[in-house]
């Protein structure tokens, strides 16, 4: 018994029992033939299908099943339903399967907060009713395990920390190469292209590079410790680690937007400058009079993109922290890597990606409706 308990491929083998045993039932014809036979009961199939993701052994089971069902059903309104089903999978295996990390968790508090004052507030009768939405929520965030199961939203909150640096920084710096490109008298094809070539790079060539110049005994870092007597620790500092990556994203993305800028500019006629320039106006007064309002289409579509991209920022931090230091970069997407690929945590992998699908279409549709009211009352729509 402890030899299967300590087995060092213990994971692997369920997950070849799951494949072989997901291969038997797809032969069996009439497993086929009652899925197809379902009809609109497919949709209840499809969640039970999903909520099989939440465990290794039974993942390949769950997908047979989703694959079948989706030769008569639409493909994306099943995924859709086989992702709640995993996330109230996930919800049931923490209510109902104790971890050693919970009474490890239990332990801790029972030694901090000796008179439970915070578990007699959580249940009184103006919070014992979100208990079970709490317990939900936490389940289904993408926390790190590591962690535990006791705060909300490491991954969620870094999100919207890299989107308050690259959003602004993004859009200022595109902006610029957009006005300096468009004000020159010759080579502009030439130059917007150069300041494209960075997006087309690959993220991972330019991440292992960066790695190397700031690694530790880099002739950048010895240069810094020769003048200075010190240098920061880049990728091993929180702030340093996280202004990184944000410089490397803001980088490789303000090219490919100042296009989106450029081609604004050139849709501005220019009978407008010279009657401002008749009027005696200045040149940043026609930059905020004329230039910034008819740019509003091109900042609405670079702000939603830029927003976009935030909640896919993978390349970069797996390359240079791996989501590190103290999960300081640690990301939606890297929590889905680390939990389907690595910890083969299927259905954990599944919640967080319906998750993460579902807050940025929620920012994103918010941050929509902000700026197309604020275009409207100041007449750029």
């Amino acid at each position: 018994m402890n030899y299967l308990k300590n087995w060092k491929y213990k994971n692997l083998t369920f997950v070849g029992i799951g494949i072989i045993f997901a291969i038997v039932i797809s032969r069996i014809e009439a497993f086929h033939s009652f899925l197809l036979h379902l009809g609109g009961f497919g949709y209840i199939g499809a969640f039970f299908a999903g909520m099989l993701f939440v465990s290794m052994f039974t993942v390949t089971t769950g997908a047979v099943t989703l694959f079948i069902l989706a030769e008569y059903l639409h493909p994306i309104e099943i995924g859709l339903i086989a992702g709640l089903g995993a996330v109230v999978g996930d919800l049931l295996i923490f209510r109902f399967v104790k971890d050693r990390l919970t009474s490890e968790l239990e332990e801790l508090y029972n030694n901090v907060d000796t008179d439970h004052h915070f578990k007699k507030l959580l249940h009184s009768r103006y919070f014992s009713w979100t208990l079970p939405i709490i317990g939900a929520v936490i389940i289904a965030s993408p926390l790190p395990d590591e962690l535990g199961i006791s705060l909300m939203g490491i991954s969620k909150l870094n999100t919207y920390k890299f989107m308050i640096i690259i959003v602004p920084s993004v859009m200022v710096v595109s902006l610029g190469l957009a006005l300096i490109v468009h004000h020159l008298p010759y080579l502009k094809q030439f130059y917007a292209v150069g300041f494209f070539l960075p997006y087309l790079a690959s993220g991972v060539a330019i991440g292992l590079v960066v790695r190397g110049i700031l690694s530790y005994d880099s002739a950048f870092n010895e240069f810094l410790r020769r003048v200075f007597g010190t240098s920061p620790r880049w990728l091993r500092d929180s702030f340093w680690a996280t202004v990184v990556i944000s410089v490397m994203i803001v980088w490789k993305l303000s090219g490919y937007y100042a296009l989106i800028f450029l081609a604004g500019l050139q849709g501005i006629q220019r009978e407008l400058y010279e009657a401002a320039d008749m009027d005696g106006a200045g040149t940043l007064t026609k930059f905020r009079k004329i230039t910034l309002p008819l740019l509003y289409p091109a900042f609405y579509t670079v702000l939603v993109l830029a927003v976009g991209l935030c909640f896919g920022i993978f390349t970069e931090p797996y390359v240079l922290t791996g989501g590190g230091p103290r999960f300081a970069t640690h990301t939606w997407q890297l929590e889905i890597y680390y939990q389907a690929f690595e910890r083969f945590r299927a259905g954990y992998g599944a919640t967080v990606a319906v998750l993460n699908a579902v807050v940025t279409f929620v920012s994103i549709l918010l941050i929509r409706r902000v700026v197309e009211s604020w275009g409207m009352r100041r007449g750029f729509r």
